[in-house]
């Protein structure tokens, strides 16, 4: 990461470890999606490149998100 780089770390509401022993089987919701898509629609309003570090779960889950960030001329 460049110097003056804004890093993003992306991960789900679930991943903290403290958080996962309290999460149910199969809960599906998820606001990674959401989240990140704020950040990036202002980061270009604003003309701001970053590094995305994602978990591979969060990869997996939303390829689609990857794409994005990548397209729109972020590191991951």
């Amino acid at each position: 990461m460049k110097a003056g780089t804004i890093g993003v770390d992306v991960e789900d509401w679930f991943h903290p470890e403290l958080v996962r022993p309290h999460v149910a089987p199969g809960d599906a919701r998820t606001i990674v999606e959401l989240g990140t898509g704020l950040l990036l629609e202002r980061f270009a309003r604003h003309g701001v490149r970053s590094t995305f570090f994602l978990l591979g779960d969060v990869a997996r889950r939303h390829p689609g998100l990857v794409r994005r960030i990548a397209g729109e001329g972020h590191e991951i």
